[in-house]
């Protein structure tokens, strides 16, 4: 129901003193006779005033002005109408409604008041009242559509669907055809399980606009609602004669021939889909997320995959959601550097999409390109810079690139704005831990290390890295064998914590014990560095295994990775510290 009641003053003013000029009664005259000039101006003015409070907001102050006014003058219809509206304003409806009928009482051929009581009735969802009250304002202003119209759609919130189509086949004899009468129609005999009728009505639309495809498709929606498939194919088929960009269509048609197992067809209709212009993008990253998924486990329908994003590039060019989705798939493929690419299309276009940074960053991460996440997580600080993972984004990149006291400045920035309960600020501890570590400030590294394993004791890549750095310093070595003996406990398989413990236990003298966890180390795929084999060495060497020890530190030198003093030990055949 439109909002269609506001009144100004001054037009139902002028003789309100008199009451309502529609009155012609002697019992009007005596009414008028009653009030004396001095009342008169009172009643005016304090509607006038009424209506000051009113546009001021102050309803209370409003109220009572217009009650004092019918006080003065009952038979005011203006002073009942004018505290009905106020009620209504405030949400008091059943006041609202008493106050109107005063109003109608003295003056029942006012549209205005049964506007007003129509709108309050709704607001009861009292919808038989409300029916009743804008029958009234059709017979007051029997030429008026928008009336009628309204009354047909009280019918239809009541489910009185025969009498909206009777009120709406009413109007039709009398202002001609309309296509979105016969659409409402068609909707109303649907409701009223007449799916036969609603059929015939939008066959009528067809006959007599045979030109336009969106009725062909309503009647596609119809016959799908009552099961019958090949007339649904072939509206949807007319429809695309029509209309051949008509995306929705053609998503139709997909599906009907996968139900058919026509894969062919299928999928020929799909990618006219994503080369229509028309179609919400959100309509095709929908249908994408269902590959995606398939995607997952059949790479084989990867070039089909890829027609439709190349389709949608085409039909959505100026689309962030385009360039966004195909980078996902591209990431999904391992194609690292045109996903990133693609994300940074997207960025050019809409700025303020922060999963979008997120991955772009992560992306810099698996292509090991520092510099650019450095760059780019300071990019997205300025777009979000509430937000920690940022800060620790871009920690990663300058540790990445040995730009240490760089990394703990962001850091400790980042450490600042997160909650110390959250998981995250362990990521924070050990990143300042191993950053502190790397320019020697020991006590500052073992504090975060220290604070890290206070929210979580049993980190093992706290445990782990804690311990080897204490094992290089040759600092508590008992609690560092402890810690290091924890992490392999928690993981048992991990090759870099097995070379940790031994290397701790090497340290420690306990050379014996020093080589089966380094031993076991390379066994567990250590092998492949040349540091962890290089450890072994020198573990064999102090246990007296001088010829073992020499073949595994020239193994070492070989793979690579191994320390400065991997030469000097091979020259001569001994361990040098």
């Amino acid at each position: 129901m439109r909002n269609s009641i506001y009144i100004i003053l001054i037009p139902l003013v002028i003789g309100a003193c008199a009451t309502s000029k529609t009155q012609s009664s002697k019992e009007k005259e005596s009414q008028n006779s009653v009030l004396n000039y001095e009342q008169q101006s009172q009643v005016i003015k304090m509607l006038f005033d009424g209506e000051k409070a009113e546009l001021k907001g102050n309803a209370t102050k409003a109220i009572s002005y217009y009650r004092e006014c019918v006080e003065i003058d009952p038979n005011n219809p203006i002073g009942y109408f004018k505290l009905a509206t106020v009620y209504h304003s405030m949400g008091n409806y059943p006041f609202a409604v008493s106050r109107i009928n005063e109003a109608i009482r003295i003056d029942p051929n006012n549209k205005w008041y049964y506007l007003l009581l129509t709108q309050s009735y709704l607001a009861m969802s009292d919808f038989p009242k409300a029916t009743e009250s804008i029958k009234k304002v059709i017979e007051l202003e029997p030429d008026n559509i928008e009336y009628q119209l309204e009354l047909v759609e009280l019918y239809a919130q009541q489910n009185k669907f025969d009498k909206a189509i009777q009120t709406l086949d009413e109007v039709e004899k009398r202002y001609g055809s309309n296509p979105e009468f016969n659409i409402r129609k068609q909707e109303f005999y649907m409701s009223n399980g007449q799916s036969d009728k609603a059929i015939e009505t939008c066959k009528l639309l067809i006959q007599q606009y045979p030109d336009q495809p969106n009725f062909y498709g309503l009647l596609a929606i119809l016959y799908e609602s009552i099961g019958d498939k090949e007339n649904e194919f072939l509206m949807y088929k007319k429809l695309v004669e029509l209309d051949p960009e008509n995306g929705l269509a053609h998503l139709k048609l997909s599906g009907i021939y996968q139900e058919r197992e026509n894969k062919e067809m299928s999928e020929a209709e799909m990618k006219e889909v994503f080369k229509s212009r028309d179609l919400d993008i959100e309509v095709k990253v929908n249908v994408l997320t269902q590959y995606y998924e398939k995607l997952q486990f059949d790479n084989t329908i990867w070039p089909y995959v890829e027609e439709l994003l190349i389709n949608m590039e085409l039909a959505n060019p100026n689309d962030a959601r385009t360039y966004s989705v195909y980078s996902d798939f591209l990431t999904l493929q391992q194609s690292y550097e045109p996903a990133r690419e693609y994300l940074l299309k997207s960025l050019e276009i809409k700025q303020d999409r922060f999963l979008v940074w997120n991955q772009l960053i992560l992306l810099d991460s698996q292509l090991a390109d520092w510099k650019a996440m450095a760059e780019h997580s300071e990019e997205a600080l300025s777009l979000f810079p509430s937000n920690p993972a940022l800060y620790y984004y871009q920690g990663i990149a300058y540790f990445q690139l040995k730009q240490y006291d760089d990394a703990i400045e962001i850091l400790e920035t980042g450490k600042m704005i997160i909650f110390k309960s959250e998981s995250g600020i362990v990521d924070f501890y050990i990143l300042l831990g191993d950053s502190y570590n790397a320019i020697k400030k020991y006590n500052k590294s073992d504090e975060n290390y220290e604070l890290a394993l206070k929210v979580n004791p049993d980190n093992p890549y706290v445990l782990n890295n804690f311990a080897y750095y204490l094992s290089l310093r040759k600092d508590k070595l008992e609690r560092a064998e402890k810690m290091a003996k924890r992490a392999v406990e928690l993981e048992p398989n991990q090759y870099n914590y097995q070379d940790t413990y031994g290397w701790v236990l090497f340290q420690a003298g306990k050379y014996e014990e020093a080589v089966f966890w380094l031993n076991s180390a390379v066994n567990n795929g250590g092998r492949v560095n040349g540091e962890i084999v290089e450890h072994l060495g020198d573990a064999l060497y102090k246990t007296g295994k001088s010829d073992e020890a020499l073949e595994k530190w020239k193994e070492a030198k070989q793979i690579g990775d191994a320390s400065a003093l991997i030469d000097e030990k091979i020259r001569t055949a001994s361990y040098v510290e």
